[in-house]
């Protein structure tokens, strides 16, 4: 049931109601903005494949001193 002023709630707890997700909080001694977003999918690929990077280099490349 919405509240009186018709203001959206969402079924779940986690996720914000509409006015809090649009939201900008402002730092102002930085002058940045700050709001509700998601990472792009890009971004997604490059954590991927860095990460599956790191392990190729990590397998290939640990081994004892030679001696």
């Amino acid at each position: 049931m919405n509240p009186p002023d018709n203001t959206p709630v969402s079924a779940d707890p986690k996720i914000p109601p509409a006015e809090t997700r649009d939201t900008v909080y402002l730092y102002e001694t930085a002058g940045l903005r700050e709001r509700h977003g998601h990472i792009p999918l890009w971004l997604w690929a490059v954590v991927v494949a860095l990460s599956v990077w790191g392990v190729y280099y990590l397998i290939t490349y640990w081994q004892p001193p030679a001696s």
